[in-house]
C-alpha cells in the first residue's frame, strides 16, 4: 500500500494517515477519547457512497467490490455516544470494555 487515507465524514475531505488500527474487532467494546465514551455496537454494510471520491465526486465501483470481497461488505461500525465529554486535539483514544449491560 502506498498511501492510507481516512474519511471521517463522507462529505468532508479525506486526510492522509501513517497508521490505522484494526477496528474490525472493536464491536462490543468502547472507545474512550478525552472525557467521552463511544460504544461500538457491530459492523454493518457499506453503501454505494463509498465509491464516490469526496473531493472530485468521481465514482470508482471497484472500491465497493474490494470491500465486499475482502470484508464481506461489512466494515462500517454502528456507534453511539454512551457518555458525552470534552474531546481535544491530541487526546489519546483507547479501546476499552464497556460497563456491564452496555455491550450489544
Amino acid at each position: 500500500m502506498s498511501e492510507l487515507w481516512r474519511y471521517p465524514v463522507k462529505s468532508l475531505r479525506g486526510e492522509r494517515v501513517d497508521v490505522a488500527d484494526a477496528e474490525l474487532h472493536w464491536a462490543g467494546y468502547g472507545l474512550r477519547v478525552g472525557g467521552a465514551l463511544i460504544g461500538v455496537r457491530n459492523r454493518r454494510s457499506r453503501c454505494v457512497m463509498t465509491t464516490f471520491d469526496p473531493d472530485t465526486l468521481e465514482q470508482d465501483p471497484t472500491v465497493l467490490l474490494h470491500v465486499v470481497r475482502s470484508f464481506g461488505g461489512r466494515v462500517a461500525l454502528d456507534c453511539w455516544v454512551e457518555r458525552p465529554g470534552e474531546v481535544r486535539v491530541g487526546d489519546r483514544v483507547e479501546v476499552v470494555e464497556l460497563p456491564a449491560g452496555l455491550a450489544a
